[in-house]
């Protein structure tokens, strides 16, 4: 892009954009559905500040990918080699934005009402010829797509990048714990995510944290 696209998200401060695949993602029609799409499903009738939107979680996985890459940047002086592949930024970046793209309405209340599983339908809307998302991604190689899939897919076989997306410490959770928590009052989800990112390392197989940040 020009000049950086910024979003004001409560969660995260500032959720930024420099790149225009990224921003016609952003702006396709199968993304701006989710705005429709309520995060916690029905939960909201009990919590009745739950009103957020997989679209809001979707831009905060990616906003948090795009600051965990950095991380891993800024925290290689601490391993003995380089173990991160910037070659995967764009496609780590766009998995996270389109994690969640394949959700139902009243997201995973959906899934166990008519027994479907969202991912599968996300990988589908990314690799169908007939979706702007498919049509976007295409404009970065023809098998752009199905790398994208992949990595949703858990079958890419760079596993760091998988991890990034879906792990036990992932940007997903680190998203939805934080925005959840925001939405819902319930303070246990809150946690120092700079402080993890910060302590973030890269190693040859996956990813470590220091035992100084345990604690986070």
């Amino acid at each position: 892009l020009n000049s950086e696209k910024v979003f004001r998200d409560p969660i995260l401060g500032f959720i930024h954009v420099d790149d225009s695949i990224i921003l016609d993602l952003i702006n396709s029609h199968e993304m701006q559905r989710l705005r429709r799409i309520k995060h916690l499903g029905v939960a909201n009738s009990v919590f009745h500040g739950g009103e957020q939107s997989r679209f809001q979680h979707s831009l905060g996985v990616y906003e948090i990918s795009r600051r965990m890459i950095q991380a891993l940047d800024d925290n290689e002086k601490f391993a003995n080699e380089r173990h991160w592949d910037h070659e995967n930024d764009l496609l780590v970046q766009a998995a996270a934005l389109l994690h969640d793209v394949g959700h139902g309405a009243y997201s995973h209340t959906f899934e166990h009402l008519f027994d479907t599983v969202h991912e599968q339908f996300t990988q589908k809307i990314i690799v169908d010829p007939s979706t702007e998302v498919n049509a976007i991604l295409k404009t970065v190689s023809n098998d752009f797509p199905e790398r994208v899939a992949a990595v949703i897919g858990k079958s890419y076989p760079d596993k760091r990048v998988v991890q990034l997306i879906s792990s036990q410490l992932d940007a997903d959770r680190m998203d939805y714990l934080l925005r959840d928590a925001y939405y819902t009052g319930a303070e246990y989800g809150r946690y120092d995510i700079e402080r993890i990112l910060r302590l973030t390392r890269p190693i040859k197989d996956g990813f470590a944290f220091d035992i100084a940040g345990v604690h986070s």
